[in-house]
């Protein structure tokens, strides 16, 4: 069976983890706390889902892989060896600019070790829908790109939304292979 990895990345607060949790729960799989790293078997393929970290912008002025925290290297070799990202975009106004500057950093950290953030298959799930004081979804495809990318919608603390994203970025998978 072939082995996906999948990587959640987004900024601070934007439903990475519970977006995984739910997932989770939808295959009947167990999420276990404090672990960065998830296993699944789902769309004819063993699926590991791993969790990014939000780090400072302090790690990013620099070009330069050696100034990076230790702490931090392992994440970004986790991330450069991912299959496709899910992108959690935090649809409230006042977060807009951190997913900004959260895809930045990502385009950067895959940058210094050597892989172009931009030809990986990702999908931009556009969460907390059901907020008030949100961005329309065009915002997303305005400001948030990859040469192969989709966009979906959802509530992750209510599930809604979370295993079409996988979906659709296993399709987005298939396609490539």
């Amino acid at each position: 069976m072939n082995i996906k990895r999948i990587e959640y990345v987004g900024c601070a607060y934007s439903g990475r983890r519970e977006s995984v949790k739910q997932v989770l729960k939808h295959f009947g799989a167990d999420y276990v706390v404090n672990q960065d790293v998830h296993q699944l078997t789902a769309f004819s393929h063993t699926i590991q889902l791993g969790v990014s970290r939000q780090r400072s912008g302090i790690y990013y002025e620099s070009t330069n892989k050696r100034s990076l925290p230790p702490s931090v290297v392992p994440e970004i070799q986790r991330l450069c060896t991912a299959d496709g990202i899910i992108f959690m975009v935090d649809s409230q106004l006042a977060r807009l600019e951190a997913c900004k500057e959260s895809h930045e950093q990502l385009i950067a950290d895959m940058k210094l070790f050597g892989r172009d953030a931009y030809k990986i298959p990702t999908i931009f799930q556009i969460n907390k829908r059901d907020l008030f004081k949100i961005c329309d979804p065009e915002w997303a495809h305005h400001n948030l790109k990859a040469l192969k990318s989709g966009y979906t919608e959802s509530i992750a603390v209510q599930g809604i939304g979370v295993v079409e994203s996988v979906a659709a970025l296993m399709d987005l998978l298939s396609a490539s292979d």
